[in-house]
C-alpha cells in the first residue's frame, strides 16, 4: 500500500509581536506610533521639507477663514434686518421696514437692493425728504440680475407715485406762486375756476380744500377735500386733511373713520396718528391725545407736523417743560407754522375749543 505524503511544506512567518518598518522594512521600530517605522525612517519624515506652494496655499486658506468669521455674523444680522424689512412692508409697516432696510445698509453700504428697498419705504411712508436722499443713492441703475431688476421696477412705480402727486400743472402751480400777494379770496376764486376747467386734477380741489380751510369755511373744505380723495383714493394727505375739517366741524366719527383708513394702507403713519391725537385735543382727551402724538414722533420724529401736535398735546397735559423743549426743536428746524402754534397756547387761537 503506498503510502500517504502529509508533510506541509515550510512557509515563511512573522511573529504576532514582530513588525517591520513601513518604509525600509527594517524591525528595529519605535514603539507608540500608530504607522510601523523604525528610528532613521521616522527622523527622514518628520524633517521632510513642506513644499512652498502647500504652505502658501495654508495662508490663503486662513485668511479666507480669518474674513468668513468676521463677514459671517454680519451677514446674519443683514440677513435678519433684511427679512424683518420685508415682513414689516408687508403688513404695510412702512416705518418699521425702513428701519430694518437702514440697518443693512450700515452692515452692507454698497447694497442697492437694500437702498431702492429704503427708497420705496420712505415713499409709502411719506417721509418725501427722506424720500428723495435715497433715491439719490440708486438713481440711474441698470442691472440684468432677476432681483435687482425687481427692486427697479418697484422703485419705478414709487417714483411714478410721487411724480403724480407733487408735479404740478403749470397753470395750477403759477396759481399757488401768487396766492400771498392775491390773498385767500382771489386765490379761492382761480382756484375754483381751475377745477371747473380741470376736473379731473385732484390737485385743484386739494388746494381748493386748503383756501377754504383757512378761511373757516370747514364744510366746503372737506368736501373739496374729498372730491381730491374720490379721483386718488390713496391720498392720505387728502384724508388727513378731510379729516381736519371734519374735526372742526365737530364731526368726529367722519374724522376718526379717515384717519383709519390712512391707516389701512399704512399702519405706521405718523400723520395718521398726529390727526388722531388732534382729534382728541378737540373733545379734550388730552390723555389720549398725548399718547397718540407720542406714537405719531415715534414712527417719524423728524416730521415737522408730528412735532406741533406733540408740543400741543403737552401743552394740554400741563406738561410745560417737554412743551418748551418741543417747541425749541421747531423753532430751530425754522418752522413755518411756529407762530400758529403759539398762538394756541397763549390762547389766541381757540381752534381746539
Amino acid at each position: 500500500m503506498e503510502e500517504e505524503f502529509n508533510e506541509t511544506p515550510e512557509v515563511d512567518t512573522i511573529s504576532e509581536n514582530e513588525t517591520k518598518c513601513a518604509s525600509c522594512g527594517s524591525s528595529d521600530v519605535v514603539d507608540g506610533h500608530s504607522i510601523p517605522l523604525c528610528a532613521d525612517c521616522r527622523r527622514h519624515f518628520t524633517h521632510y521639507p513642506v513644499p512652498a506652494w502647500i504652505k502658501i496655499m495654508s495662508v490663503v486658506i486662513l485668511a479666507v477663514m480669518v474674513v468668513a468669521l468676521i463677514q459671517f455674523p454680519k451677514s446674519i444680522k443683514a440677513g435678519i434686518a433684511f427679512e424683518r424689512g420685508k415682513r414689516a412692508e408687508d403688513a404695510k409697516k412702512y416705518s418699521t421696514a425702513a428701519k430694518e432696510y437702514k440697518k443693512v445698509i450700515e452692515i452692507f453700504p454698497d447694497s442697492f437692493i437694500a437702498k431702492g428697498k429704503l427708497f420705496v419705504a420712505y415713499v409709502k411712508n411719506g417721509q418725501i425728504e427722506n424720500a428723495e436722499n435715497a433715491f439719490e443713492q440708486i438713481k440711474g441703475k441698470k442691472s440684468t440680475d432677476a432681483d435687482e431688476k425687481e427692486i427697479i421696477k418697484e422703485a419705478n412705480d414709487a417714483l411714478n407715485t410721487l411724480d403724480s402727486y407733487y408735479n404740478l400743472n403749470k397753470d395750477l402751480s403759477a396759481i399757488l406762486d401768487n396766492e400771498k400777494n392775491d390773498g385767500l379770496e382771489v386765490t379761492y376764486k382761480k382756484l375754483t375756476d381751475y377745477s371747473k376747467k380741470n376736473p379731473k386734477d385732484f390737485n385743484g380741489y386739494f388746494y381748493l380744500g386748503d383756501v377754504l380751510y383757512e378761511q373757516g369755511n370747514y364744510k366746503d373744505a372737506q368736501a373739496a377735500y374729498m372730491k381730491a380723495v374720490q379721483l386718488k383714493p390713496e391720498l392720505s394727505f387728502a384724508r388727513l386733511s378731510a379729516a381736519a375739517a371734519y374735526r372742526q366741524n365737530k364731526e368726529f366719527d367722519k374724522a376718526i373713520a379717515e384717519c383709519n383708513k390712512v391707516l389701512e394702507s399704512n399702519a405706521e403713519s405718523s400723520d395718521a396718528y398726529a390727526s388722531l391725537g388732534k382729534i382728541d385735543l378737540k373733545r379734550h382727551e388730552y390723555k389720549s391725545a398725548l399718547e397718540y402724538a407720542k406714537k405719531a414722533y415715534e414712527y417719524d420724529n423728524s416730521n415737522i407736523g408730528t412735532m406741533e401736535t406733540l408740543a400741543l398735546a403737552y401743552h394740554f397735559n400741563n406738561m410745560a417743560s417737554e412743551r418748551d423743549e418741543t417747541l425749541n426743536n421747531l423753532k430751530s428746524l425754522k418752522d413755518p407754522y411756529i407762530s400758529k402754534i403759539q398762538d394756541i397756547i397763549d390762547g389766541k387761537s381757540k381752534i381746539y375749543e
